[in-house]
């Protein structure tokens, strides 16, 4: 019975997550005492940075430049180069209130999979809608989008790759082989984007937040998870739970290395982990109830978060909408 043959795997796929998770679970029952809570975070943390390769262990000059500006009602857009890595070049764009007395609170908005990056016009408009209630907004392209495109041919003068998935599969495939995982890389770009926020005198330094959606509500996380300066996170159509992408087959790590790190759930990670080691600081999460990320788990994950928001005493610090 070849119907019989095809849920093989998947039955056998899903039986390794579900004793995964209840190991995991066991230990994050385990949590007690706020000793017991930065005991499982900082050992969650070692355990990802583990399997993404680690960090870049020191911060290269950013030689951030701006390349021009352009003036909107209420606000201007400085369009910036920086080199998150020794000439490994972001770009980005600064978008900064006209109105209003300087430092603002800034936020950092790390992109999902538009193919023109920072320019998608739907982020744009979080972007300015940000900047009018009186924010510094920093948002960049990631690797293989916007002004980034690798595999380059430059007899055509266009990418060999066309869609963001397969540029971040082919670099992805190339990182696994070096032991890292393209997440390592995408995080860093953020990491250095808070540097450079944090270097404005436009910008108030303690009042950093960071959002995205999709792969931006991936990076939002790693980045939040990772970097105690960020002060709130708004993750958006990333949270959900592994088990329930591994039922519903929407594990991409072909496509998406950076969103689906291998070794996690075995590991005794999953988004619980992940949000966990942003707490006790504010997260809001975004969901959808029709998303590559199945709601379903998601709501699983938010109701393990109510309650360590609740053993921290900080309940009103997590939400979902």
């Amino acid at each position: 019975d070849s119907s019989k043959i095809e849920r093989m795997l998947p039955a056998y796929l899903n039986k390794l997550a579900q004793g995964a998770t209840e190991k995991r679970l066991a230990r994050f029952n385990q949590i007690q005492t706020e000793i017991d809570f930065r005991n499982w975070q900082e050992a969650n943390r070692r355990t990802f940075l583990e399997l993404i390769g680690g960090l870049p262990t020191e911060r290269s000059p950013l030689r951030a430049r701006v390349t021009g500006e352009i003036s909107r009602e209420g606000y201007i857009i400085r369009k910036v180069i920086f080199e998150s890595l020794p000439e490994y070049y972001v770009t980005a764009n600064l978008y900064i209130p006209t109105t209003g007395k300087a430092p603002f609170p800034a936020i950092l908005s790390p992109c999902g999979h538009s193919q023109n990056g920072k320019a998608y016009d739907v982020y744009q408009h979080l972007f300015i809608g940000l900047v009018k209630r009186g924010y510094v907004v920093f948002s960049y392209d990631p690797m293989g989008q916007g002004e980034r495109y690798q595999y380059w041919n430059f007899l055509q003068q266009e990418t060999l790759l066309k869609d963001p998935d397969s540029q971040h599969a082919m670099a992805g495939l190339q990182e696994t082989l070096l032991g890292q995982n393209l997440a390592r890389y995408f995080t860093w770009d953020g990491i250095r984007g808070l540097d450079y926020l944090t270097s404005l005198h436009e910008v108030d330094a303690s009042r950093l937040g960071v959002t995205g959606n999709s792969g931006g509500g991936t990076l939002t996380s790693y980045i939040s998870m990772l970097d105690p300066r960020v002060k709130v996170a708004s993750i958006v159509t990333f949270i959900t739970s592994l088990p329930k992408k591994i039922e519903a087959r929407s594990l991409d790590a072909d496509a998406d290395p950076e969103q689906d790190i291998p070794g996690l759930l075995a590991a005794g990670l999953d988004h619980t982990e992940f949000v966990g080691m942003i707490a006790p600081r504010p997260v809001l999460i975004g969901a959808a109830t029709r998303d590559f990320f199945p709601i379903e788990g998601t709501r699983r994950t938010f109701a393990e978060l109510q309650s360590l928001y609740m053993k921290l005493g900080m309940p009103e610090r997590v939400k979902m909408v």
